[in-house]
């Protein structure tokens, strides 16, 4: 499957990995991928296919698809390993989404197999019926996050115990399902198979991120309406980030928040994002990104007539920026003074 994936290039290398789930887990690697895109010829046959619009098999060129725009990744200060925390759980905030939204997740489904069937045309075997193949998502560490994949896996759950308990084949019980049920069993099925996680900031899957943005648009993702940063999310970052995350969701400066230990800051985080139902933009797949924000928060700005109904500038005027005078600043502005 993995060979199927780079394109029929071959895995040299496998890792063994114990794994809480499934009791193993195993990794295939392959030889990078060598770079084109420098090379001349290449490029001077690319213009030529532009040039004629000939893209036939015959010819040997193959289709290039348009492309969206997707997310930029968000690296700076960012470690390997909280990379590979957000994009894990950013998959599962998206996993929901698609789960409650049959509709996308039947146009992903749909894409997906004319992807493997009729544009690559590589195929895997089965003792099924079908050669279409899929893996459920599999998180690191086993961890389960509730409100996301382990609302789905639940899900999941209870229609295969009613299956078991129908004594019927697979294919007859989902034959008798209501085709509300049948479309909802797709679109959670078909939200388990998505894997978004970078396990490096150096190694950032670009057209993955350009479909998570599709998807997202698709079924409206937002992971605040399920989850908010919670501790486990939040322990991995660092106190900047951590602070970084109090000042996008607007929160009033105190200074005693900054000499606060990280468990105590990561608690608090956790408190006032669960009260904002705040949560940063990225796990939502959304590339509107505010001015200002250095953690794309997803969260609804103040409304510029309240500010003006209360005597207070509003942070523009005319497309010029402005200053807001707060307690904090008037108090530091007297101690100076």
């Amino acid at each position: 499957m993995d060979q199927i994936s780079w394109g029929g290039r071959i895995a040299t290398t496998m890792v063994f990995f114990p794994s809480v789930r499934a009791g193993l887990d195993i990794r295939c690697f392959t030889p990078v991928e060598p770079e084109i895109e420098d090379d001349e010829e290449l490029s001077d046959a690319r213009e030529e296919v532009d040039d004629d619009g000939d893209l036939s098999p015959a010819n040997g060129r193959s289709h290039r698809a348009p492309e969206v725009e997707a997310p930029e990744p968000e690296t700076e200060g960012i470690s390997h390993a909280l990379h590979a925390v957000r994009t894990d759980v950013a998959t599962r905030g998206l996993i929901r989404a698609l789960a409650d939204d049959p509709g996308a997740a039947l146009t992903a489904l749909i894409a997906r197999l004319f992807v493997q069937v009729a544009v690559r045309g590589f195929g895997a075997r089965s003792e099924s019926a079908f050669a279409l193949t899929a893996t459920a998502f599999n998180p690191a560490g086993g961890r389960i996050i509730e409100p996301l994949d382990g609302d789905v896996r639940q899900r999941l759950d209870e229609r295969r115990a009613a299956w078991e308990g129908s004594d019927q084949t697979v294919i007859a019980w989902v034959h008798a399902l209501a085709h509300g049920d049948k479309m909802s069993l797709l679109a959670e099925l078909t939200a388990l198979t998505l894997d978004l996680r970078e396990e490096r900031t150096s190694l950032i899957r670009r057209a993955a991120r350009a479909e998570a943005a599709e998807l997202a648009a698709l079924c409206g993702a937002d992971i605040t309406l399920h989850w908010t940063p919670d501790a486990d999310f939040l322990k991995p970052h660092s106190k900047a980030l951590l602070l970084g995350m109090l000042e996008a969701m607007e929160e009033p400066s105190d200074p005693r928040v900054g000499v606060l230990k990280k468990t105590d800051l990561v608690d608090w985080v956790a408190e006032r994002a669960a009260e904002r139902t705040w949560a940063p933009a990225g796990l939502s797949w959304t590339t509107d990104m505010p001015d200002g924000d250095p953690d794309g928060a997803v969260m609804d700005g103040p409304d510029p007539s309240d500010a003006a109904a209360e005597g207070t500038a509003s942070p523009e005027v005319d497309g010029a920026g402005a200053f807001v005078v707060t307690e904090a600043g008037e108090a530091a502005l007297q101690q100076t003074a």
